[in-house]
């Protein structure tokens, strides 16, 4: 639980901000990753934020700038059916920029959020309204949990190096996820 940790950090070195998931284009990951220097490490689901934009910003347009300027950038995510037109686009990057910039493993894991550059750790967590009951949450909300700690972003990075480790590689599932797709078609 992203607030878990969070309520473990220093005060000093911790921010939180709240919105309502119609406003997604307030959660600042075009600034975030704008500040990234070496590498961006991100935990997700089904790497649908890269679908967001932020003030007429594409988020894939600035992973693809990232991209261009050689950041280092490894995804862990659900790679599946309902995930795989992100996938695609996503790694369509790679072939934009010549290489393979953009690293995408397969592990169904709970975290959503990101590391930059060892100095910034963003956790996301997702409250739904539905899940309360009534008057308890007005809207549903995203909480953002920014960590500054030096501790807390080394243990989330041996978290993630963990996870990345033990993800499947995508090439295979790519390919059969791509037959389901097909069959998908053939059903309309």
């Amino acid at each position: 639980n992203p607030f878990d940790i969070f309520s473990l950090v220093d005060e000093h070195k911790k921010n939180i901000l709240a919105i309502p998931t119609y406003k997604s284009e307030n959660q600042k990951l075009v600034d975030l990753f704008r500040s990234a220097s070496r590498q961006i490490f991100i935990f997700s689901g089904n790497i649908s934020f890269i679908n967001n934009k932020e003030n007429n910003t594409e988020i894939l347009h600035v992973l693809t700038e990232l991209a261009r300027k050689r950041i280092n950038i490894k995804i862990i995510c659900r790679v599946d059916i309902a995930s795989i037109k992100n996938i695609k686009r996503i790694l369509e990057i790679n072939k934009i920029v010549g290489y393979d910039a953009i690293d995408v493993r397969h592990s169904e894991q709970p975290l959503r959020g990101c590391i930059i550059d060892n100095s910034v750790l963003r956790l996301r967590e997702e409250k739904k309204k539905e899940d309360y009951e009534e008057g308890e949450l007005a809207h549903d909300l995203y909480i953002l949990y920014d960590i500054h700690d030096k501790d807390w972003i080394e243990w989330s990075e041996k978290v993630f190096w963990n996870l990345h480790a033990n993800a499947l590689p995508i090439d295979n599932r790519l390919k059969d996820l791509e037959k389901i797709e097909d069959l998908m078609i053939n059903l309309k």
